[in-house]
């Protein structure tokens, strides 16, 4: 069975993220008409804007977090879930809110590029602007969208030797500003299930596995329900169309969390072996296009590796450079490490 605990494959997950999030972006608030109308029958194929948004933003942040978990000497979970908090908070100073000067250190507060708003999520900009740190045991809200399952694949790179771990901390981080069950619980089955593919699980089994960690939760039906019809369509041969996509959810599809992973689960398991398939039917429908992309392309690009993605998207996507890093960064510290590289010290503390 491969392993895909690789510098490579690290790197070729969260850039096949940012890849997904910025082939995304410009449709993120089309139907499916106006996208045909305007890029063709076959929808965008093609990076028209270079940038990704916060999707990719939360997730380095994520990444951040855990980086500098793993440099530090309290290894509880508890404080875990506060760095990541605090993390975000760092992102939120990205979004032209103010936070405490102690918070603003550390390498991504460095980048210029990240200091842009690229329609983030209004649950995570008043979640983390009330000054309360969610829980599991503390809501601050009754929201399930996608804003806590997109940005968690880290967590599934940093604890993949541990699904259940990651299950946990993937559901902990996403509660942090998404108070409803379905809302940390897609999330933490995200983060479980990225951590069984570097193990070397193959997608589908992979996908049925971490469905065993979500049962032990209360409240798992409705990411159950979701989850498992992507399953059953992609068994019975259907292909990811937009109409069928809209079908899997209500209103804006995807725009919650368990939409979101399910959409996303349903193009990755459609097209496991084509990154840009894979993105190009994630985006192509009339929901949360840059979310959608974002997941499937995390998913597709592990499992493909740097090879897959589209050379001319990447020489193109702003910030390549410093998703790169964190991604190697993150690959580093998620081994066996006993002496940090000096470089990563400087960056990261």
């Amino acid at each position: 069975m491969k392993n895909y605990h690789s510098l490579e494959s690290y790197a070729a997950c969260l850039l096949g993220g940012a890849l997904g999030d910025a082939l995304g972006n410009p449709v993120e608030f089309q139907d499916i008409r106006a996208i045909r109308q305007q890029y063709g029958e076959g929808g965008i194929d093609a990076l028209v804007d270079p940038d990704f948004t916060d999707d990719t933003q939360m997730t380095l942040f994520t990444a951040e977090a855990l980086i500098r978990f793993s440099l530090q000497t309290d290894l509880r979970d508890l404080h875990l879930q506060t760095l990541i908090y605090q993390a975000y908070l760092r992102w939120l100073h990205t979004q032209d809110y103010p936070i405490p000067p102690s918070l603003r250190s550390g390498y991504l507060l460095q980048q210029k590029g990240l200091f842009q708003q690229k329609a983030p999520g209004q649950t995570c900009l008043n979640a983390l602007h009330s000054g309360k740190m969610g829980s599991r045991d503390y809501a601050l809200n009754e929201s399930k969208g996608c804003g806590g399952v997109m940005r968690v694949a880290p967590v599934g790179l940093y604890f993949w030797q541990d699904p259940e771990k990651a299950f946990r901390i993937g559901a902990d981080s996403a509660a942090i500003t998404h108070g409803h069950v379905s809302g940390y619980l897609s999330a933490g089955y995200y983060a479980a299930l990225i951590a069984l593919l570097v193990d070397g699980e193959p997608l589908e089994p992979a996908a049925i596995k971490v469905l065993d960690i979500l049962k032990t939760y209360p409240g798992h039906d409705e990411t159950l329900f979701h989850v498992d019809r992507a399953l059953e369509m992609q068994a019975a041969g259907l292909e990811p169309t937009p109409e069928r996509l809209a079908k899997m959810g209500v209103g804006w599809p995807g725009a919650v969390g368990e939409e979101a992973l399910a959409m996303s689960l349903f193009c990755a398991l459609s097209f496991p072996d084509d990154f840009r398939k894979s993105v190009r039917v994630a985006v192509n429908h009339s929901g949360d296009s840059d979310s959608t992309g974002t997941i499937t392309g995390q998913i597709t690009g592990l499992l493909n590796g740097l090879q897959a993605l589209p050379e001319d998207w990447l020489k193109r996507l702003k910030m390549a450079d410093v998703v790169q890093t964190l991604a190697e960064d993150l690959f580093v510290v998620s081994g066996s490490l006993t002496t940090a590289p000096p470089g990563l010290l400087q960056r990261h503390l």
